[in-house]
């Protein structure tokens, strides 16, 4: 369940509630998602403090792997689109003895959107920020307050959603959403089989990001790598 996590930030949340309704209109036309709209997200962390991070038998990856799956999952329903192909490029900036990557940027193509993913474990601090950009407007994600920028016609418009994102890598506030909707998927309550795609999606990610930076960045389509 800890896939699903990020998805029931308040911030998360709220930020996917204002892309769909556009403070106008309803899915499936949102006000914020031009013919080509871009999503960047940055995360930075401070070094791990467990060491089995750096074991590639044990963790299978790094940071692209520790972070990159909650990023694949909020992109694809900020989008409300399956992405067609994934690059990246994995490097050590920071810990070069490690046998892991401490630094990803990965660029999700979607068919009317791009995202823009730069996670790293590279910092001496720890942050969260994110943008959504369209013909509307400009949607920032700032830690804990989430910011909308219109066409200069009108105000910016902001709503704090405490706590953090970055106050810590563990947030007990979101797990009753995420308890609910594996409890509603295993009863029977919600459609089965959700979750298991979702999470697949973002296997398929990291495996054609991966794949991306072993041939030098180049895109990788996701149709190859689900089959």
């Amino acid at each position: 369940m800890g896939w699903y996590l990020l998805r029931s930030s308040s911030t998360a949340w709220l930020a996917r509630s204002t892309v769909w309704a556009g403070q106008k209109l309803p899915p499936p036309q949102p006000e914020l998602m031009p013919a080509r709209a871009s999503s960047s997200i940055q995360a930075a962390a401070k070094s791990p403090t467990f060491t089995s991070k750096n074991r590639v038998p044990v963790a299978g990856g790094g940071v692209l792997t520790d972070h990159g799956w909650h990023v694949f999952y909020v992109v694809q329903r900020w989008i409300g689109e399956r992405p067609l192909s994934v690059s990246a490029t994995l490097e050590r900036r920071r810990h070069v003895s490690w046998s892991v990557e401490d630094t990803a940027s990965v660029r999700v193509t979607f068919a009317e959107a791009t995202a823009e993913i730069l996670l790293t474990w590279a910092s001496d601090v720890r942050r969260n920020w994110a943008e959504v950009s369209g013909t509307a407007g400009v949607l920032e994600l700032q830690d804990d307050t989430l910011v909308l920028k219109g066409d200069g016609r009108g105000p910016d418009l902001s709503w704090p959603c405490p706590p953090a994102m970055s106050d810590g890598s563990h947030h007990p506030d979101w797990f009753d959403a995420v308890a609910d909707q594996f409890l509603a998927e295993a009863t029977g309550a919600a459609p089965r089989g959700e979750n298991l795609a979702e999470a697949s999606l973002c296997v398929a990610l990291e495996h054609g990001a991966r794949q991306s930076s072993r041939e030098g960045g180049r895109e990788v389509t996701l149709a190859g790598v689900l089959t």
